[in-house]
């Protein structure tokens, strides 16, 4: 179940991946937020706009690394500067 803060990061980012992906000639990569459960996070998540497609086509969050075990969310991959959960 999302919560405030969580579904409004999710929709900022979402929001943030669409401009990207418009752009023709985006950013290689931009500080998405952190798709945690914590309602008052405010870590970022380095990710390009296609990393963020990915997750968000597998149902899953990006995450903070700092954030995963705290969330109890089921990992899915976990790269150098964040985790794709579930």
């Amino acid at each position: 179940m999302q919560r405030g803060g969580q579904r409004r990061r999710i929709e900022s980012n979402d929001a943030l991946a669409a401009r990207l992906l418009a752009d023709p000639d985006p950013e290689p990569a931009a500080p998405f937020a952190c798709e945690c459960s914590h309602p008052y996070c405010s870590d970022a998540v380095v990710a390009t706009a296609e990393e963020y497609v990915d997750a968000r086509n597998r149902g899953a969050r990006l995450l903070s690394l700092a954030h995963v075990a705290p969330d109890g969310g089921e990992p899915l991959h976990t790269f150098e500067r964040f985790a794709v959960v579930r």
